[in-house]
């Protein structure tokens, strides 16, 4: 599970990805007969789900392991499973080999599932590849309708339903000068970190897993004091302010919701952070209201926290920070776990909040997220900066991609394999694929 620089650690001081990998080597070592795993990748980085992905299917092929893994992981159950079971509405919906059951891409969508990347894509191009057709067969095809054609229009912005905010030409809201931090064993987790946020930013933080993301994030709150450096908030140095201070002005959803959920029901969780900040109880019920409205929260208000599955706790926590209206939202893998509907609700509560004029930093190994969400991406490796600028940029550095060990979707690696032969340039996701395609290369000429 490449744990071999960590085994004198502490578990508590790795990432959450690294955690997750050190559980799964502990029930390898086990030699079970049938290993079943609940989203074992869901924080690891594209280098790690991979690593994980190929060690199931040895022990699979190898050893004759019979492997069931519950997941949202689609991308890559649909490139390793053998077979595909879908349950919806507490039945079996759908099941066969991944061929089979991706054929029916419209319905799985219909009842708010994932389906891969390119196989969303074939649904909305409509025609001119195959529902289950893999990158080379794609390229292949869509290279022969674009051959002779250059009347495509360039893509729009990925979110043309509603214009972006232009981020503050005034001074940075956040400012990072030379920061470094060391836990108490001594690792070092960040290295000379300078960065400047302006207000009005979406900003991606990735990397792979102990690269320093989250430890670099929760210095923003004040979870977190540096070594040496500062980080300015608003002009405040966190080294002088608290948690509770800070958290008027920067709001932070963990990567694991049980972190930070603790009241008895869910109407408590968001109301909690609201009395907090000394809000009247009727401002109170009704930003709560709207919370509860907005997340679909409805049927669990009254519920506690903990009999609520794994997404509908991220909705939670989530809808407890915002409804105490942050200047700065930061997100740290916000969709881990959740189903197409749920990745939809949750990212589009984001966006909006982002268009009304905020700040949001978003940790994540889901490059499609990056591509879709961000106006800005920052490689961490190592606890230093590796790469900062535009998703776009970002995914033609193929060297940066290869030391951050990420990836750029599907569907832009398509893109980029199909500039040469008329596509536009700069296309990141399906949308503006789907747009460019439809203004004038659906079939040749």
């Amino acid at each position: 599970m490449g744990l071999g620089e960590h085994r004198d650690r502490s578990p508590h001081r790795l990432s959450g990805g690294e955690k997750q990998r050190v559980a799964i080597a502990a029930m390898l070592a086990m030699r079970p007969q049938v290993l079943v795993l609940d989203e074992p990748t869901a924080n690891l980085d594209p280098a790690g789900k991979s690593s994980v992905f190929n060690v199931l299917l040895r022990l699979a092929r190898e050893r004759q392991v019979a492997i069931v893994i519950a997941t949202q992981e689609i991308e890559r159950a649909a490139r390793y499973a053998d077979r595909i079971v879908v349950l919806h509405e507490g039945r079996v919906a759908r099941d066969g080999p991944p061929a089979a059951v991706f054929a029916a891409a419209a319905q799985l969508m219909e009842w708010g599932l994932s389906v891969p990347e390119m196989v969303e894509l074939a649904a909305r191009l409509a025609g001119p590849i195959p529902a289950f057709a893999g990158m080379g067969r794609a390229y292949s095809t869509l290279r022969r309708a674009l051959r002779g054609r250059r009347d495509i229009a360039r893509p729009p912005a990925p979110r043309a339903a509603a214009p972006e905010p232009a981020p503050s030409a005034d001074k940075p809201q956040i400012v990072i000068e030379n920061l470094a931090f060391a836990y108490p064993d001594g690792a070092a987790a960040l290295r000379g970190v300078d960065l400047a946020v302006s207000r009005g930013e979406f900003l991606a933080l990735v990397g792979p897993n102990g690269s320093g993301k989250t430890t670099l994030a929760k210095h923003l709150n004040g979870l977190l004091k540096p070594t040496d450096g500062r980080v300015l908030v608003d002009g405040r140095d966190t080294r002088r302010l608290r948690v509770a201070e800070l958290a008027q002005t920067v709001g932070y959803v963990f990567q694991n919701p049980d972190h930070q959920i603790f009241a008895s029901t869910v109407e408590e969780e968001i109301a909690f952070g609201l009395r907090l900040q000394g809000l009247a109880a009727e401002q109170t019920a009704e930003r709560v209201a709207a919370a509860v409205a907005q997340f679909r929260l409805a049927d669990q208000r009254d519920l506690p926290p903990a009999v609520l599955g794994g997404g509908e706790r991220r909705l939670v926590a989530l809808a407890a920070v915002m409804a105490t209206q942050p200047q700065i939202l930061i997100l740290d893998e916000p969709t881990g776990g959740l189903d197409r509907r749920g990745h939809q609700e949750l990212m589009d509560a984001v966006g909006a909040y982002h268009r009304a004029g905020h700040t949001v930093i978003l940790i994540a190994h889901d490059m499609r997220l990056v591509a879709e969400h961000a106006t800005r991406a920052v490689v961490m490796l190592d606890g230093r900066v590796l790469f900062d600028g535009a998703p776009v940029e970002l995914f033609a550095r193929r060297d940066v991609l290869r030391r951050a060990r990420l990836a750029a979707p599907p569907v832009v690696r398509l893109a980029q394999r199909l500039e040469r032969a008329g596509l536009p340039r700069g296309i990141v996701s399906i949308d503006q694929f789907a747009a460019a395609w439809a203004s004038g290369a659906g079939a040749a000429p």
